[in-house]
This record gives C-alpha cells, sequence and structure tokens, in this order.
C-alpha cells in the first residue's frame, strides 16, 4: 500500500472508526422500549388476518450449540446435553399456535429461514417435526418460494441433509469465518476445509441451489497471508455468494469474547487492509460486491435484483424478497410486522415461561413514526446501493429530499471534503472510498444518534 493512500486512510479511520450500527433495522434494536404486554403484537396479527395480505417470511431462532465459538455475538444457549430440544420444540409448537390462532387463516410464506445458534442442533427427525408444526399453520410455497438453513459443518450430518432436502430446503449458509488453524483454535472452532467442502458437496447432491459462505476479517491471529489462503480455499466451495463480515469485538456486551484479549487481533488499517484486500480478490475472481459486506456471482439473484433496483436490507443481510411482514419465532427473534418491530425474550427461560403461562413472550416492540419510514428510506437506500436517488425517494416517501433532511446536507460538508460522498444536484452518492465507511454515511440521517450519549451499544464501524 503506498504512502499516500495508508497517510489517507490512517485520517479517515482516526475521524470515522467509532461505534456504529450496521443498519439491519431502522430504527435499530437499542431503541425499541421494553414490553410487558403484547396486546400491541396482537392487534397487528389481527389487522394482518383481517387484510389477508399477500406472502410473508418467517424467521425461526433455533438458539442451541453444542459449544461456545468465542468471536460469537449471537443470542445462544449452550448445551451438550441435546435433551433440551424436544422441550424447546413442545414451547415452540404452543407460541406458533397462539400466533396462528390469532391470524385464523394459513399466510403463504415466501421465505423461510432458520437460524441461530446452530439449527442442525436439532436431529433429523426433529427437523421433520418442526417442519410439520410450520406446515399446520402456514402455506409453504416449496415451488417458488425461498427455505433457507444455517449450517455448521463441525456438527451438521448427512442425515441431517437429507431431512432438509426432502423439507424443500435449498439454500445453504455455511459458516467458516476462517480455514486457519491457528485462528480456529483461538476461536475455539476447529474445522478442517476438508471437512466443509464435503458438507458443501453434499448439500449440492441433493440439489442446493444456493450455496453461501459466511467469513469474518479481525479475528485474532488473521494476517494478509493467512486470510488470503482462506479465501483461496474458500474459492474452491464455488459458492454463489460470500459474506464477509466485520468481526464485532464488543467484550462489554459479551464477555467471553474478553478471552480473546490474549491475543494480537488485526485492528485499524490492518483489519482496514484485510478487507480491501478481500474486496479486490474476490471481484478479481469474478464476484461482485453487493452493499457493504455481501458478494454475489453475476447471475446471482442478489446481483439481479442490485441491477433492478430490487434488492433490500433486512435483520438477515441483502434480500431479494419483497415481502414486508416477517413473523419470528424463537428467543430473541425478531419480526416486522404493519410497521412495527417485535422482538422476544432473549433470555430461553424467560421465553419458557411466557410461553408455559399461555402468553406471547415479547421483550421489546417499537412502532415506527413517519419520520421513522422516511430516514429507513434514506439509510437503506445508501447501504444496499450507495446512492439515494431523489426523484425515487420523492416517489416512494412524498418529501423532497433536500428540503426534508436540510440541516444533516448542511452537516455533510466534511463527509465530501473527505472523499466520501459526492452531492449532485438529483442525488448523493457514496464513492467508492466512501464505501468502506458506509456506516458513518448512513448515520448521518439517524435521528437517535444525534447527540447521543450514554454506554457503548454499538460496535467499531470499521
Amino acid at each position: 500500500m503506498e504512502t499516500e493512500q495508508t497517510s489517507k486512510l490512517d485520517y479517515l479511520l482516526s475521524r470515522y472508526n467509532k461505534p456504529g450500527p450496521r443498519y439491519t433495522s431502522y430504527p435499530t434494536a437499542p431503541v425499541w422500549p421494553v414490553v410487558t404486554d403484547p396486546s400491541s403484537y396482537i392487534n397487528q396479527l389481527k389487522k394482518l388476518a383481517r387484510s389477508a395480505g399477500g406472502p410473508i417470511s418467517v424467521y425461526l431462532h433455533i438458539p442451541f450449540c453444542e459449544d461456545r465459538c468465542l468471536y460469537c455475538a449471537c443470542n445462544v444457549s449452550v448445551r451438550a446435553d441435546h435433551s433440551v430440544a424436544d422441550r424447546f420444540l413442545q414451547h415452540l409448537e404452543t407460541e406458533i399456535k397462539l400466533v396462528a390462532d390469532q391470524l385464523g387463516f394459513k399466510p403463504v410464506v415466501d421465505s423461510l429461514h432458520l437460524g441461530g445458534g446452530t439449527p442442525t442442533y436439532l436431529s433429523p427427525e426433529q427437523i421433520h417435526r418442526l417442519m410439520a408444526l410450520l406446515n399446520h399453520s402456514f402455506d409453504i410455497n416449496f415451488l417458488s418460494g425461498e427455505l433457507s438453513v444455517e449450517i455448521d459443518p463441525v456438527v451438521t450430518t448427512n442425515d441431517h441433509l437429507d431431512a432438509l432436502s426432502d423439507e424443500g430446503f435449498q439454500r445453504f449458509s455455511f459458516g467458516v469465518q476462517d480455514f486457519n488453524p491457528a485462528v480456529q483454535e483461538a476461536v475455539k472452532r476447529i474445522q478442517p476445509f476438508e471437512d466443509t467442502y464435503r458438507q458443501v458437496s453434499e448439500a449440492r447432491r441433493r440439489g442446493a441451489q444456493s450455496v453461501n459462505v459466511d467469513l469474518i476479517y479481525g479475528l485474532p491471529l488473521q494476517t494478509a497471508a493467512s486470510f488470503r489462503e482462506t479465501l483461496k480455499k474458500t474459492l474452491l466451495l464455488d459458492p454463489d455468494r460470500l459474506a464477509l463480515f466485520s468481526y464485532a469485538h464488543v467484550p462489554w456486551i459479551h464477555k467471553h469474547q474478553q478471552v480473546l484479549d490474549q491475543y494480537q487481533r488485526p485492528e485499524g488499517l490492518e483489519k482496514l487492509s484485510l478487507l480491501m484486500d478481500a474486496k479486490d480478490f474476490l471481484e478479481s475472481a469474478g464476484y461482485r460486491l453487493i452493499g457493504m459486506d455481501h458478494f454475489a456471482k453475476p447471475e446471482d439473484e442478489l446481483s439481479v435484483a442490485l441491477d433492478e433496483g430490487r434488492l433490500r436490507r433486512n435483520f438477515m443481510g441483502y434480500t431479494t424478497l419483497q415481502t414486508e411482514t416477517i413473523l419470528a419465532f424463537g428467543p430473541s427473534s425478531i419480526g416486522f410486522i404493519g410497521g412495527e418491530y417485535v422482538q422476544n425474550q432473549k433470555n430461553l427461560k424467560q421465553w419458557e415461561t411466557g410461553l408455559s403461562e399461555g402468553r406471547l413472550p415479547i421483550e421489546h416492540a417499537y412502532q415506527m413514526t413517519t419520520d421513522d419510514r422516511i430516514r429507513q428510506r434514506a439509510i437503506m437506500d445508501i447501504m444496499v446501493q450507495f446512492a439515494v436517488f431523489y426523484d425515487d425517494f420523492k416517489r416512494l416517501t412524498g418529501e423532497t429530499f433536500t428540503d426534508y433532511f436540510r440541516e444533516e446536507l448542511a452537516g455533510m460538508d466534511d463527509l465530501e471534503a473527505d472523499g466520501l460522498i459526492t452531492r449532485f444536484n438529483d442525488r448523493l452518492v457514496v464513492t467508492d472510498l466512501g464505501e468502506l465507511f458506509v456506516r458513518n454515511v448512513a448515520m448521518r440521517f439517524d435521528r437517535y444518534l444525534m447527540g447521543e450519549t450514554g454506554p457503548r451499544r454499538f460496535s467499531q464501524t470499521v
């Protein structure tokens, strides 16, 4: 890297590398208040029932893992004893029935996603049982819908893949993070490349239509050379998509991450260089950058949707799906219905207790305001297409962008002077350099961050 470029990036990091949201939602989850009464959610379900609207999405969170990966910031329950899975399914059946009773009809489901945790913590028989529960209350679109699942190759067997394939799952997301043995040992995620290669091959042999691989940059002991080898091995898997996530080191939130402080970890310019090198490597291999951290082959649906202006962003990353309603089940899961975010109890025991008492186990809920909707459009345009086109913004929101955000735009001289954005008469564009700091650009439109003080709630933006 040339000295001039290094100096420029060092300067930008000193100014902009600060805590900030990833914007899988707006407003972000820390804004949502705690609720003890699920009546608002019930009212939204009843409205959906009355409208008998179009297709919906369903997300199901299976919180269990056999071991804890030290980098992980997900809501998980580490249980070596799999007997907890039967009790979990019993409570899940109660939750699905409580929602279905309010709906009174079987909505068409165009998207079903199993996340975690580890979905294949469930046995193949339990996967069949889970799908029977869902099929009883929902009309799952097996012909043209998307059924996707997160896969941990360490614990997933061919019998699991058989069960998932039999139930119609055709999109598999493989959690890899890094293939380097020293990195894997540090983060307690031992996963030989050969095992992952075998799992991907077996999924394709069973008709997988899409394979995604998740990687993380910024992990302890990663170097430019070691991460390049991980990328090379990843390409041998021939994934249709890749997600390249920034490691979020937030030990004040996830205490187990404190263990990783004993290792050298790429930060600042070294970490940013990992992202830049990976971007160059993947683009030279024929992949396209999708948003801030996804890559896809040119023929992949994500690439096509980006070209056609149909790409969206939600809790599961970048997506082509146009369904707005998301019903979510399982502890900590987040749904969206009628303009309201709804999050279940994060604590497994409290989630179970609520269901045992016959009530929906909601912990947080937030009804979006008109201002939220308008700011969400600006933020998601920036996060998805690195630009806001003023005519499109006016058509979708009814507001003139330069009038509504007059104050915010007046405060962006620093972003333009630093080469992160360019303001035209008809659009605001995030530059190639600005793509590395796109979260910072989006933050300028976040009303809830303005003048914020208090505890740190987000990871660094780079």
